[in-house]
């Protein structure tokens, strides 16, 4: 139960039994300081009862309840040994909330614990030593119960068993058991535990002696208990990069998710004959609509019927004119075109020299029989008068 007192209580304790030992030399009564106590419930496993006013030892059907104790030997005079001890005892407040009486078992514990941490979920990695005691009688409440555990404290003495307190419980033999038992926060009667020890004379200590020569180094003994986990440690810096491990196997496909909202449909350029629904997308005068509902003949922006998805851009600035690009290759000819309508007569030209008087040609046939006029009339300026003409004579 709460041990914030354990170290003045200690220091009280040593004080008197000094103050004792040296004034009366013969003494040979010593109490041992109680440091830590309390229970566990298995019934109620995962509760603490390190600071409960009762200690509880209890059984009934598969349900029990159990009490730790223990005791620092440190209040022992300095050279105190095992054959110094001639009684121990363990005294114990049975108080009047007990409802049922019967025997107990007591056993020595040999691993750490803390009564401010230990419950029934945690006590079950706990280790234990022997002798156990069994079969001890709890027969009236209200009352001291008186317990021999000699043998226990002369082997903690010696270091032959652990000094880790020691565990109460139903005996095997008791079918029902219910005892409430002083602790050491109890405020109803404040009986806590005590552990009475009985020394033969022990008379003062004498000199120190000469150091003797190192003995040999003694055979490894067995490994301790784990001890409780201490706080936990800065993070030390990160080690290096690992290699990569292999690809784990592919997990099972995971469930179709729901389906997604209705996607825009795009129709193309607005036209006046054709239907439109819901989310059809059109194109309009520069700019982009969606339907928002059905209809025919209805021109966009119209609103209900149309929202605007994207709105027609001004027009850039002019940009300025670019520099003359390199002359292209001269392409091949191209084909030859329809012949022109006939040009104008042009002017004659000045007649041309006379030329050379050609040959004589050949005799032409000769020409048919000439007719002579019978009647000519006179031609211009004739003194000729009219006359006949008739076959030549």
């Amino acid at each position: 139960m709460n041990s914030s007192a354990s170290s003045w209580r200690l220091l009280a304790i040593l004080t008197i039994s000094f103050a004792i030992f040296l004034a009366i030399p013969n003494a040979t009564g010593l109490e041992a300081l109680l440091l830590q106590d309390a229970y566990v419930d298995n019934g109620k496993a995962t509760i603490n009862y390190g600071s409960s006013g009762d200690l509880r030892v209890f059984k009934s059907g598969t349900r029990s309840m159990r009490t730790f104790l223990k005791f620092s030997l440190d209040t022992l005079p300095v050279g105190t040994t095992a054959a110094n001890v001639t009684q121990a005892r363990l005294r114990l407040w049975v108080n009047s909330n007990t409802v049922t009486l019967g025997s107990i078992a007591m056993t020595p514990i040999t691993s750490p614990w803390d009564e401010l941490t230990i419950k029934n979920s945690n006590s079950g990695g706990m280790t234990f030593g022997s002798p156990k005691l069994t079969g001890l009688p709890v027969n009236s409440s209200s009352d001291f119960v008186s317990i021999d555990v000699t043998n226990w404290v002369t082997s903690w003495i010696s270091g032959s068993l652990i000094n880790e307190g020691f565990q109460i419980e139903a005996s095997s033999t008791s079918t029902a058991l219910d005892l409430y038992l002083d602790s050491k926060e109890s405020t109803q009667t404040s009986h806590e535990p005590q552990l009475d020890i009985i020394l033969a004379s022990v008379g003062p200590q004498g000199p120190v002696g000469p150091q003797g020569p190192q003995g040999a180094t003694g055979p490894i003994g067995p490994q301790g208990s784990i001890g409780l986990t201490g706080a936990q440690g800065p993070p030390g810096p990160a080690g290096a990069t690992g290699a990569q491990g292999t690809a784990g196997p592919a997990g099972p496909a995971g469930a179709i998710g729901p389906i997604g909202p209705l996607g825009l449909k795009w129709k193309g350029e607005w036209n006046e004959a054709t239907p439109y629904i819901p989310n059809d997308a059109v194109f309009f005068a520069g700019s982009a609509y969606v339907a928002l509902q059905t209809s025919t003949n209805v021109q966009p922006p119209a609103t209900g019927a149309w929202s605007l998805l994207a709105q027609k851009g001004d027009n850039g600035a002019i940009g300025p004119e670019g520099s003359a690009g390199p002359q292209g290759l001269e392409g091949p000819p191209g084909a030859t075109g329809p012949k022109g309508d006939a040009g104008l007569q042009g002017v004659a030209g000045a007649p041309g020299p006379q030329g050379p008087a050609g040959s004589t040609g050949p005799e032409g046939p000769p020409g048919p029989a000439a007719v002579w006029p019978t009647h000519i009339l006179p031609q211009g300026d004739l003194s000729m008068g009219e006359f006949t003409q008739g076959t030549p004579p």
